[in-house]
């Protein structure tokens, strides 16, 4: 008897599910967005444009320094990147281009003539310029030459 009880049971619950409501499909819209304007959404803050210097510095066989640095917060082609090399009353300056990339602008690595700078301490700085961007400068950065 109790046997068949629970076969009685068991089908009467598995009937149920064949005849149960189906689980309710409707899209809700999330407690955050105002259906009531059209106004755009303001644009996400961008991040002021800064010179960023990579890396200045004597390459390992002493013929050249290498310099290379990128501008953050712009994207373009056409920009000038120029490298200021410095000491004292001496100062050497060298122009290369920018190339947009991803999300910055490069400045590459540029190799300059190790015998255009005397032994000592030099201050590297990068500085760029455009038609769309006004004048911006790195923070310096020092650079020993032996």
């Amino acid at each position: 008897m109790a046997v068949l009880t629970a076969v009685v049971l068991m089908t009467g619950l598995a009937g149920c599910s064949w005849f149960s409501n189906p689980v309710s499909t409707a899209i809700s819209t999330p407690p955050d967005v105002d259906k009531g304007t059209d106004a755009p959404m303001p644009p996400e803050p961008t991040a002021r444009p800064d010179a960023v210097i990579v890396f200045a510095e004597l390459d390992g066989d002493q013929a050249h320094v290498s310099v290379s640095g990128y501008i953050s917060g712009v994207v373009e082609n056409g920009g000038v990147c120029t490298w200021v090399v410095a000491n004292g009353t001496s100062e050497q300056r060298t122009d290369v281009e920018g190339l947009a990339d991803r999300a910055q602008t490069s400045c590459g690595v540029t190799q300059l003539d190790a015998g255009l700078f005397t032994p000592g301490t030099w201050t590297v700085t990068l500085e760029y310029s455009s038609t769309a961007q006004p004048s911006l400068s790195s923070e310096p950065t020092t650079l020993e030459i032996p």
